[in-house]
């Protein structure tokens, strides 16, 4: 490991590791300000954020996944104001301009921005984490139509998102169809990246938990938004289900977020297609 980051050094100058290191302090300042709303419930330490998928509501069957919308609940561990303020600190990020690499998503990326695994295996490529816990593809649809992508010049933008359109009552047509406007926005706001579409992660303990077919059935949808020329597509939530089909506690506890040994499987099997495509 030592000498893969003596490798690195001797490739970029000063100014690069300058940057680099602002990008690190802000990233840690924001993983502290989300600590802020940590709760405590019997002892054990919970983040608000990440404790489970948003609740289904009538607000959320009405919005159609592929047209751009705000959130309009109030969630008891994110507010509508905290949402917009989420939104207003990552278009703030000093990292922006720098970013080669981009995350747009959820939860799951969002706490993926802040854990080990991910700074281990993308900090050389600046990233910029663009996940807000509790986002489903019209809200993504949002943030991208207000300036989430503006300003960007990544070789490359990763996706994931999806599983709240699931959670909240959407089919996983729906859900495919909301994907697949997410990336038709992507592609037109940064026409010389390559884009990096992950298949919903796997939910659910045991393989015939409802959600996770109805995951199954919108991954499968999503095979057709790939694209040669511009848009991969990797199933890496093979790497979170055991040889029976069930998910661990240990790698999902609530079997839906990853846990931090989830995010070390998670990314090794992200990282290695990720430096494929970073180094063409």
């Amino acid at each position: 490991m030592a000498e893969a980051f003596s490798f690195q050094a001797q490739r970029f100058p000063p100014a690069f590791f300058r940057t680099a290191l602002a990008c690190v302090v802000v990233a840690q300042a924001t993983s502290l300000a989300a600590f802020d709303e940590d709760v405590r419930d019997d002892g054990r330490h919970q983040r608000k954020s990440f404790s489970k998928a948003p609740s289904v509501t009538e607000e959320s069957r009405r919005e159609r996944p592929d047209a751009p919308a705000p959130r309009t609940v109030e969630q008891p561990w994110m507010s509508l104001a905290e949402w917009r303020e989420r939104h207003a600190r990552q278009l703030a990020d000093p990292c922006r301009a720098d970013a080669r690499i981009a995350f747009l998503g959820d939860s799951i990326t969002q706490a993926w921005g802040e854990s080990e695994p991910f700074r281990a295996a993308f900090d050389r490529y600046t990233p910029l984490s663009l996940g807000i816990g509790g986002d489903q593809t019209q809200h993504l649809l949002w943030r991208i139509e207000r300036g989430a992508l503006d300003g960007l010049k990544p070789r490359m933008l990763v996706v994931l998102i999806g599983v709240n359109n699931l959670a909240n009552d959407h089919s996983p047509e729906e859900t495919a169809t909301g994907v697949g406007a997410v990336i038709a926005a992507a592609r037109t706001r940064l026409p010389s990246a390559k884009i990096l579409l992950l298949s919903i992660l796997p939910a659910g303990e045991k393989a015939d938990d409802p959600l996770r077919q109805g995951i199954m059935r919108a991954n499968q949808k999503l095979r057709t938004l790939e694209d040669p020329a511009r848009v991969a597509l990797l199933d890496a939530g093979a790497a979170l289900i055991e040889p029976d089909g069930s998910i661990a506690a240990s790698t999902m506890a609530d079997f839906l977020h990853p846990t931090p040994e989830g995010y070390v499987r998670f990314t090794n099997a992200v990282a290695p297609l990720v430096d494929e495509i970073m180094s063409q």
